[in-house]
């Protein structure tokens, strides 16, 4: 009777070890899923790139020369003054004009950086912003024409809601032909000759 007393305990501290195991061994793939999970947000805050950019598109679905491929924002503490925008495209072409268009929100502040290339080549970009009223400001930019990327600089100062940790969303790019009839009104052309690509939200990092 004691040995069989004896047995039944044993066997029960056995398994009652064997619980505890088995609940160790649960708790630290849990806990490893939720840390990936967190460091998983925490990247798709951080600063886009060509590799891992904030917008992506399908190759081919616009004409090439209005196709855009990708996009992001990105800063740099050299710069961080500065948000950047880069959009890259299947070809910049100087065959007619191409407007491209960033509308998005920052902090409830609803922005348009508008970019128009010319036929030289040379980009003309302006920042509207609207607070309580409309204001326009004329930003830099730059053409890649080896990578057909073009980058507009935003200088975080003609805005405060630029700041470290404001979060940009509601982010869309448009490209499209601009045609003009003799009244500089755009044709339907302007309306038909046209990419649109949404993105992901950003984070201000500086």
């Amino acid at each position: 009777m004691n040995h069989f007393l004896t047995h039944i305990c044993s066997e029960g501290g056995r398994n009652f070890r064997g619980e505890e195991k088995l609940k160790q061994g649960g708790i630290l793939p849990s806990l490893l899923v939720v840390g990936l999970f967190l460091f998983s947000n925490t990247i798709s805050v951080k600063a886009g790139d060509e590799l891992l950019p904030d917008f992506e598109d399908k190759r081919n679905d616009c004409f090439e020369y209005w196709d855009i491929l990708s996009a992001w924002f990105h800063e740099s503490e050299t710069d961080s003054n500065e948000l950047k925008i880069s959009i890259q495209m299947h070809e910049i072409t100087l065959i007619g004009r191409t407007q491209l268009i960033v509308d998005f929100i920052c902090d409830n502040t609803k922005c348009f950086v508008n970019t128009t290339i010319s036929f030289f080549g040379i980009p003309h970009t302006t920042i509207d912003i609207y607070q309580i009223d409309w204001k326009s400001y004329p930003i830099q930019s730059h053409i890649d024409f080896d990578q057909d990327i073009i980058t507009c600089k935003i200088p975080k100062d003609i805005c405060d809601d630029f700041r470290c940790g404001t979060v940009i969303t509601n982010a869309c790019i448009k490209a499209k032909y601009v045609h003009c009839d003799l009244l500089n009104q755009h044709t339907m052309l302007s309306c038909l000759l046209q990419d649109t690509v949404y993105g992901k939200e950003y984070t201000v990092q500086y």
